[in-house]
């Protein structure tokens, strides 16, 4: 017996005959025809025609296939195998799918979109921080007992948190107490400290007035940190201060070859009555007290009225500012370098409040004409204040001008060198020691040095003494700028 299978546009079911066997042939059924007997009417046409032409999917009439979505099945179970669903399958010879189908299919999809889109959602990956239910059943179970232990934790140590604020409290307001106090104290102290200070300021104005520069002495010649009051001895003067210019001349006894009447007379004849006023000269005798009479006789009759008016001031070094180590200073050169720069720098010391800038000079030098206003005018010229010193002579410590603010600086450097160099050759280092960088060649700094080691040309000063202050030493040197 034959089975006939007519192929649709719409998913169709393999019938079967009365023996339960299935057929699977695709041969087309005549126009017209009712097809096979025993082909069961549910299955055929209800016209009994074949449909124009055979579908690609089977039916299965008997046995329906489980549907793979819940919409896909029929409200009604004669739905999915009815005479009105083969006959919708079936029209003008065309392929279109039933209406009942079409609903179907599009209540599927939607279907399996939201399904998609749910296990998407369901299946996202969980945190590898989170347990899994099988972690979570090995750990043991918690008891009463534990959370009670728990809670009472919590209690202690909110207790705790609470004993710690009121304490910070408390001790805060301690705090503030005491710097209250300290505050009082401190106005108390200060107040007594001013009143202190004014009352030693009015004394010493007395009597005299002592720089502070001195004591910074104690910390580099130790002989002097048991020694009182130090000051140079001042043999005429004044007290001359408050100018622009202080002019300092180191000088010593030289036996018969001395120079300093020669080189007082060209620094001090060469200036305006004016550039006088608004300066002063500070000889300082740093020798024997013969040869300190004699000098203050020559002052006080050569330079009568420079003495008078304050602008000439002879002063002397005491013998306890240097070491018991220079006793032979006339016969050691290393001691006849120390003794120098010693004497240069306690004269420095004494000018430095005196005037806004300072000049070194030397006992055996002349001065160029109007060298005073000349030097005036080109400093008042500079633009910028930051250069370390002026140079109006190239030869050694002559004519080597200062601001007076910075002497202190010079004089700690050279106390700390002044037995391994010259002090002229100190003067060169101090200039590389704050001037150059770390690392930075040198000829690269030597070459900065324009603006803050200034140079005049022609030089101011000439140097004439040829017997040095040196016992049984010559020189000749000159000043090829002058």
């Amino acid at each position: 017996m034959r089975i006939w299978i007519f192929k649709m546009s719409h998913p169709v079911r393999a019938c079967r005959d009365e023996g339960g066997r299935s057929a699977r042939h695709r041969q087309a059924v005549p126009a017209g025809g009712r097809g096979p007997p025993g082909l069961r009417r549910s299955c055929a046409s209800p016209l009994g025609t074949a449909p124009s032409r055979p579908s690609r999917a089977r039916e299965r009439c008997t046995k329906p296939r489980r549907p793979r979505h819940p919409a896909d099945y029929p409200q009604d179970p004669g739905e999915a195998c009815t005479p009105a669903t083969q006959a919708a399958n079936t029209g003008n010879g065309n392929d279109a799918l039933p209406g009942a189908l079409l609903a179907n299919t599009a209540t599927r999809k939607s279907g399996q979109e939201a399904g998609a889109a749910g296990a998407g959602r369901r299946r996202r990956a969980p945190s590898p921080a989170s347990p899994s239910s099988s972690d979570w059943s090995e750990l043991p179970p918690i008891t009463v007992n534990q959370l009670i232990d728990c809670r009472n934790h919590n209690l202690e140590f909110k207790e705790t948190m609470l004993r710690i604020k009121n304490r910070s409290e408390s001790n805060h307001q301690n705090l503030v107490q005491v710097l209250n106090e300290m505050k009082y104290k401190i106005t108390e102290t200060a107040d007594a400290s001013g009143n202190l200070l004014e009352g030693k300021v009015s004394v010493l104005r007395e009597n005299e007035t002592l720089p502070n520069g001195f004591e910074g002495l104690k910390l580099f010649l130790p002989h002097l940190r048991t020694a009182g009051n130090m000051y140079p001895v001042v043999a005429t003067g004044k007290g001359k201060s408050g100018v622009t210019f202080a002019l300092g001349i180191t000088t010593i006894d030289r036996r018969n070859h001395t120079y300093l009447k020669q080189t007082l007379t060209s620094v001090l004849s060469r200036m305006t009555p004016e550039e006088e006023e608004d300066s002063v000269v500070i000889v300082s005798v740093a020798d024997t007290d013969g040869y300190l009479n004699s000098v203050v006789d020559m002052v006080k009759t050569k330079f009568k009225r420079q003495v008078q008016s304050g602008s000439l001031e002879v002063i002397s070094i005491p013998t306890l500012f240097y070491p018991s180590t220079l006793d032979k200073a006339r016969v050691d050169s290393e001691s006849w370098q120390i003794k120098q720069a010693l004497d240069y720098c306690i004269l420095m010391l004494y000018a430095q409040p005196k005037a806004t800038y300072y000049l070194q000079l030397e006992d055996d030098i002349i001065a160029r004409q109007m060298y005073f206003t000349k030097m005036k005018d080109f400093v008042n010229s500079l633009t910028s204040k930051n250069w370390l010193y002026i140079e109006f002579s190239v030869l050694g410590f002559i004519g080597k001008l200062f601001q007076s603010k910075d002497l202190l600086d010079f004089v700690h450097f050279f106390l700390m060198f002044y037995k391994v160099k010259p002090i002229d050759i100190l003067l060169n280092d101090i200039f590389l020691v704050r001037m150059c960088n770390l690392g930075e060649h040198l000829g690269s700094c030597i070459r900065r040095q324009k603006g803050v080691r200034i140079q005049y040309r022609p030089s101011l000063f000439q140097h004439v003494g040829t017997h040095s202050s040196f016992p049984g030493r010559k020189q000749y040197l000159k000043d090829i700028f002058y």
